[in-house]
C-alpha cells in the first residue's frame, strides 16, 4: 500500500511540474520578443559583383572607393587604384557576417559599444556598400568584443538593435590601408649594380661582377677611407626589394631633376632609373587654392605627406647586359621585357612619397657610405 500510495504521488509531483513549466514557458513567450538569428546580409553574397562605391565614414575620415570598369580607383586621390585584395576580402567577410546574439536597443549604451552616430569622438566607424544609389549594407561597426574571436557590437543605419556579430571583418579607417600601395620588388640577388648621382658630392658605384658573389665593391673610395659596413652596402642593394609608397600624386604635379638619383642595374637587364623632384601647384588646379609646395601637399585631395620629396620609376631593358651575364642569371629576354612594361605601366604616370628609410636609402651620398673622419688636435684626419 505504501509502495502504491508513494508511486501515485509522484506521478501527481511529476503532472504538476509538467503543468507549471508548460503555463511558464507560454507566458514567456507571450512576453519575450524572439530575434532571428543567421546572416547579417543572406542576399549579399550573390552581389558583391554588383557593387561599385564603398565609403567608410570615422571621426575626420571619410574614405571613398569607386569601382570604374573593372577598377577599384580611390577618387580623392586622383583615382589611383584601389587594393582590391582588401576590398573583397572585407566584403566577402561581411557577406559572411552572423548575427549571434541580439544586445540592447538602448540609444544610451551605444557610445560606449561604437554604434553611435560618427562623431569626434565616436570608438567605431561606418561601412557603406552601394550599387549606384541602393545602399546594401549600411553598418555601424563598433567596438570588439572582450573574450569573442572575431566577434564586434554592431548596428544598422535606421535600426535601434544592437547585435553581437560574428565575422573575419578587418576595416581599416586609414586611407593608406585602402590604396595599391605596393611598387615594385626586385630580389637582392638579381641586383648587379647601382649608380648613385647624389644632389651634393661626387657619384659613386656600387657593382658586383658575378652573381654568385655575395658582397658588392664599391669606387670611388677616397685614400684613407673605408667602407663603413658591408651591411650599409647590403641594405641599399635590397633598396628595391619589398618598395611599397607613403603617398602618391600625379607625375605632372611634380617637378624633377634632370638626372636620376640612382640607377639600379640587375644581371638579367632590368634597369631602374629612379628621379628625385619637388611637389608644385599647377595654375590649373581650381580645386586646390594653395600657392606653395607645402601648402599644396597640406590641401592636396587625400591630406598631406610627410615631406616634399617625390620619386618617379622609369625602367627599361638592357639587352647587352643580359646577354653578357647570360650564364649567371636564370632571367629571359621575354621576361625581363614584360616586367618592364608592366613597371612603366603601373608607375609611370604617378610621384611617389616613399616611407623615409626608403628614401634615405635612394639619396646616399659618398660620404655617408664611409667610416667617419677621426679629427685629432681639432684637425680631421681619415680614419686608418
Amino acid at each position: 500500500m505504501r509502495t502504491r500510495t508513494l508511486f501515485v504521488v509522484i506521478v501527481v509531483m511529476i503532472f504538476v511540474a509538467g503543468a507549471a513549466y508548460y503555463a511558464v514557458k507560454h507566458r514567456n513567450d507571450e512576453s519575450t520578443v524572439h530575434f532571428e538569428t543567421g546572416r547579417f546580409y543572406p542576399d549579399l553574397k550573390d552581389k558583391l559583383n554588383d557593387i561599385d562605391a564603398i565609403e567608410i565614414i570615422a571621426p575626420d575620415v571619410n574614405i571613398k572607393l569607386a569601382r570604374q570598369n573593372d577598377l577599384w580607383v580611390v577618387p580623392d586621390k586622383f583615382n589611383y587604384p584601389a587594393d582590391f585584395k582588401n576590398i573583397k576580402r572585407n566584403l566577402t567577410a561581411l557577406s559572411e557576417l552572423v548575427k549571434a546574439e541580439a544586445k540592447t536597443r538602448k540609444k544610451d549604451y551605444f557610445p560606449n559599444l561604437g554604434v553611435d552616430e560618427i562623431k569626434k569622438d565616436a570608438k567605431g566607424l561606418k561601412f557603406i556598400a552601394s550599387v549606384g544609389a541602393n545602399h546594401l549594407v549600411d553598418l555601424y561597426i563598433g567596438t570588439h568584443v572582450p573574450g569573442i574571436q572575431d566577434g564586434y557590437f554592431v548596428r544598422s543605419e535606421g535600426d535601434d538593435q544592437v547585435w553581437l556579430a560574428r565575422g573575419n571583418i578587418k576595416i581599416n579607417p586609414d586611407l593608406k590601408e585602402w590604396l595599391q600601395s605596393d611598387i615594385m620588388s626586385v630580389d637582392k640577388n638579381r641586383m648587379a649594380s647601382m649608380h648613385f648621382t647624389p644632389s651634393e658630392g661626387e657619384e659613386f658605384n656600387i657593382w658586383r661582377d658575378d652573381a654568385k658573389k655575395t658582397s658588392f665593391q664599391m669606387q670611388p673610395v677616397p685614400e684613407g677611407r673605408k667602407i663603413k659596413s658591408p651591411y650599409t652596402v647590403d641594405m641599399i642593394a635590397k633598396g628595391l626589394t619589398d618598395l611599397s609608397f607613403a603617398d602618391v600624386l600625379p607625375k605632372d604635379r611634380v617637378n624633377f631633376q634632370e638626372k636620376p638619383i640612382v640607377t639600379y642595374k640587375t644581371f638579367d637587364g632590368l634597369y631602374v632609373e629612379i628621379f628625385l623632384g619637388k611637389a608644385y601647384k599647377k595654375e590649373d588646379d581650381d580645386e586646390i587654392e594653395a600657392k606653395s609646395s607645402k601648402d599644396f601637399l597640406n590641401k592636396a585631395p587625400g591630406g598631406k605627406a610627410e615631406s616634399n620629396e617625390w620619386v618617379f620609376f622609369k625602367a627599361s631593358f638592357d639587352a647587352q647586359q643580359h646577354d653578357k651575364f647570360k650564364d649567371t642569371h636564370k632571367g629571359n629576354k621575354e621576361g625581363v621585357e614584360e616586367e618592364v612594361k608592366k613597371v612603366n605601366l603601373k608607375l609611370s604616370p604617378w610621384a611617389y612619397h616613399l616611407p623615409s628609410y626608403k628614401l634615405e636609402i635612394l639619396k646616399r651620398n659618398l660620404d655617408s657610405m664611409l667610416e667617419p673622419v677621426k679629427k685629432e688636435d681639432g684637425v680631421a684626419h681619415p680614419k686608418k
